[in-house]
């Protein structure tokens, strides 16, 4: 049944809505019905105050998403940072790089002290070596021991070392040469000036040892100095055998 109250139908009624007690009029009564969304403030902690300043600066990038934010970050990682090598470890790699150029500098050595062929093949030899390419082979770059890059660095010390002891020891090779070629323009004067022939091997060998001509001493003497100056080429090697130590502070400054 509907009630009617001053001739109207009651809206509750009709809405299946059991009346309450209120001193409300309808329309207020709908309106405190409704629930209203309750806003909550956002939180101080997530709120910024853009200025304007800020307004023209670039966006941050995501360090989670964007690849090129890590490599920035290690590119600008400081150097110093990396591992380095402990003194003792510096000591023995300079030990066992100083050995190694001493060994080298022996082996040249001996090679250069063979008359006229050693300083032509151990100038090729030394010459033609490449570092770069040499390194790449090298037992402990491969290893992982050194870096190629140290490897290089090595080798080139290598062919420094290999071109010192060729010059060194080739200076007295050249300089016996020289006196013996001198010797032998002396000699083919003396000969062509007694008529003898030089392939008459008996006839030389009796001119030059019963000549009594200066010029046939100072010929002899010519030789003479030829021969020790290439004999001398040995001391290069000798010299660096047992006289320079790869453990001294001057290794490899002088000579």
């Amino acid at each position: 049944m509907l009630s009617i109250a001053n001739n109207r139908i009651n809206p509750s009624l009709l809405l299946g809505v059991k009346p309450r007690e209120s001193s409300l009029s309808f329309e207020e009564q709908v309106l405190a019905d409704v629930e209203t969304p309750v806003l909550k403030p956002s939180s101080p902690d997530t709120f910024e105050q853009l200025t304007d300043d800020d307004e023209d600066k670039p966006p941050v990038p995501d360090p989670t998403t964007d690849d090129d934010y890590y490599l920035s970050e290690a590119a600008e990682y400081p150097k110093h940072n990396l591992p380095q090598k402990s003194d003792a470890e510096m000591k023995v790699q300079f030990l066992k790089d100083a050995t190694e150029l001493h060994e080298v500098k022996v082996s040249t050595a001996l090679m250069t002290a063979i008359p006229v062929l050693g300083p032509i093949i151990a100038s090729i030899s030394t010459f033609l070596s490449n570092p770069e390419t040499l390194a790449e082979k090298r037992l402990d770059v491969k290893t992982g021991e050194r870096s190629v890059e140290e490897g290089i660095d090595q080798e080139a010390k290598v062919k420094k070392a290999k071109t010192k002891a060729l010059l060194v020891t080739s200076v007295p090779q050249v300089a016996s040469l020289g006196v013996i070629i001198a010797h032998q323009l002396v000699v083919e004067n003396l000969l062509k000036e007694a008529k003898i022939k030089l392939s008459d091997a008996k006839a030389v060998t009796d001119f030059l040892a019963k000549a009594i001509d200066p010029r046939v001493q100072r010929s002899h003497a010519l030789l003479g100095l030829g021969i020790v100056l290439g004999a001398s080429s040995f001391l290069a090697p000798i010299g660096y055998l047992f006289l320079e130590k790869p453990e001294d502070a001057n290794f490899n400054k002088l000579a």
